[in-house]
């Protein structure tokens, strides 16, 4: 989970390695923490299922990502409450 980040991003390498080759083209190119550019190739929606909570995300999906799957405030604000949430890692600011 990553406070700072306001969008859910999912590596391309991962989708393949899941097996999900499908997702919507698209180009668009975000700013990242240390303010270098994050070009997104694209965007997916698949089920995601963190500490028994089963809820779908739409991914932007980028090429070059140093983790696999990053849930932003997006999600975040729509299924985690932060202060009921003792066994996820948070990043941000």
């Amino acid at each position: 989970l990553d406070t700072g980040s306001s969008i859910t991003l999912v590596n391309l390498n991962f989708l393949r390695r899941l097996s999900y080759h499908h997702f919507t083209p698209t180009t668009k190119s975000y700013s990242s923490a240390n303010c270098s550019s994050l070009h997104i190739i694209g965007e997916i929606s698949l089920p995601v299922t963190v500490h028994n909570l089963h809820t779908p995300i739409k991914a932007a999906v980028a090429s070059e990502l140093i983790t696999d799957l990053l849930l932003g405030t997006d999600w975040i604000e729509n299924y985690v409450s932060l202060e009921a949430a003792p066994g996820f890692r948070f990043w941000g600011g």
